[in-house]
């Protein structure tokens, strides 16, 4: 398997997302082969800023946009995978984002959740909310059901 460069997020047509943090770099639409990852036809997705983060955890929203919390980012960052451009930074008030995911009855709320491992007592006292799981609601777009896997 070629190795990712760093920094790039790369996509390919499958349907599996796979999230690989090494340093700013996200690799999408991979191809699992019993449980080696293998790229191909990468093309670059979006290229990560200074002081977004790291890529952790990701979800996709209804029109297929591309939700990814950044850790020591203190953010979630919108997508279009299509045109490589962020969208919509969502911004709360701790830096370790580690996931997100879509929610509510209709799907309309994302819920972020965050760590506070690792955290100074400085840190922990102007941060008081890490560790916690975070609701935001009135963005606009709504996310999608998940499919149960039946094997």
């Amino acid at each position: 398997c070629p190795v990712p460069v760093p920094q790039i997020m790369y996509m390919r047509l499958v349907s599996l997302n796979f999230c690989k943090c090494l340093k700013l770099c996200i690799l999408l639409h991979v191809c699992i082969s019993h449980g080696v990852c293998c790229l191909g036809n990468r093309r670059v997705v979006y290229h990560m800023e200074e002081g977004e983060g790291l890529p952790d955890g990701m979800t996709i929203d209804a029109i297929g946009h591309l939700w990814v919390a950044c850790y020591n980012g203190g953010r979630v960052i919108r997508i279009d995978p299509t045109t490589g451009k962020r969208l919509q930074t969502v911004s709360l008030p701790v830096m370790k984002t580690t996931s997100c995911c879509f929610g509510g009855p209709d799907y309309s709320d994302l819920y972020v959740t965050s760590a506070s491992l690792g955290l100074s007592e400085a840190e922990r006292s102007q941060q008081p909310l890490s560790g916690n799981i975070f609701r935001v609601k009135g963005l606009g777009v709504k996310g999608q059901s998940s499919h149960s896997f039946s094997g």
